[in-house]
């Protein structure tokens, strides 16, 4: 069966939850096969390299069960090397997240990361803020793209994306509005809605969505905001810039706002992926993985 702009099935709708899950964003969960799901599995078929023509076909329903499997065990499991009795491993940490539309309630960070994330969802609440969720650590079979980096902070649990689509859609009732700071350095700082009574009402410039491709539209907006970018850095989680792809045509999943990583982890210049790999997965579990083929990688070298 073909499913394309017109389809009506619950086979479309088990593809729509597919697609949400994994963040595509099809607007809907319907089992109605319109522009929006289109669009959705569009990005998909261009984070695998399949031909992106936006129809569900056997080559496509394959690689979506395939990833969506590979995600929900990223979401559900710590992995097994955290039940090894090693105790001079780290293991991933379940930590809470704000359920926020198709994004998570849960995602799971290296012990260490995950306490200074706790820390900072702490802080976040405190203000009458939310941390949503795309998810944290990730599988080490997962396949590589256009959209992951082989030596991801992901892969070592030292990193977590916001929910992609808690930002930049509706600047009036986000939970996210997110400002170009440097457009040429791909610059964005995320600021998080507060309802405290602690917090003053700030002006925030250079706001932009995803609806605005070259990004020429910005908007001020007014409101009971703080850094979330800021709130990070002082725990030790660091933004990454824009992909040239989302400043030059907009795309969505190359704006990178979501993403913060657990930089305190590491020593510049010593520190490598191999060895930051080891502290979580034992090495014959990481043999003929992807990420294991960078393990020279030096943190601020060929590494970041």
């Amino acid at each position: 069966m073909i499913l394309k702009v017109g389809s009506k099935s619950e086979t479309v709708r088990a593809v729509q939850r597919m697609l949400a899950g994994m963040g595509f964003h099809p607007e809907g969960i319907d089992g109605k096969y319109g522009p929006k799901t289109e669009k959705a599995v569009i990005r998909f078929q261009e984070s695998e390299y399949l031909y992106a023509d936006g129809i569900v076909g056997p080559v496509t329903m394959e690689a979506l069960e395939e990833a969506y499997m590979r995600h929900t065990q990223e979401i559900t499991s710590p992995g097994a090397d955290s039940t090894d009795g090693i105790e001079e491993r780290y293991v991933f940490v379940r930590c809470k997240a704000d359920k926020y539309k198709e994004g998570y309630s849960h995602l799971y960070l290296r012990q260490d990361a995950a306490e200074a994330y706790n820390d900072v969802r702490r802080q976040v609440r405190k203000l009458g803020g939310v941390l949503t969720s795309s998810g944290g650590k990730r599988a080490l079979s997962a396949k590589l793209n256009s959209n992951r980096s082989a030596t991801s902070f992901h892969y070592l649990g030292l990193a977590f994306d916001l929910y992609i689509w808690s930002g930049m859609e509706d600047l009036a009732n986000d939970p996210y509005v997110i400002k170009v700071v440097d457009i040429e350095e791909r610059r964005l700082e995320v600021f998080f809605k507060c309802d405290s009574e602690n917090v003053p009402v700030i002006e925030i410039s250079d706001c932009v969505k995803y609806s605005d491709p070259g990004l020429l539209h910005r908007k001020t907006i007014s409101g009971k905001y703080k850094s979330l970018t800021e709130l990070f850095i002082d725990n030790g989680f660091f933004p990454i810039r824009a992909r040239s792809r989302f400043i030059d045509d907009g795309y969505p999943l190359a704006a990178e706002w979501w993403h913060f990583q657990y930089e305190n982890a590491l020593t510049p210049y010593v520190s490598t992926f191999g060895g930051e790999l080891l502290k979580v997965y034992s090495k014959q579990r990481l043999e003929n993985t992807p990420p294991w083929h960078f393990r020279d990688r030096v943190f601020k070298m060929n590494w970041n």
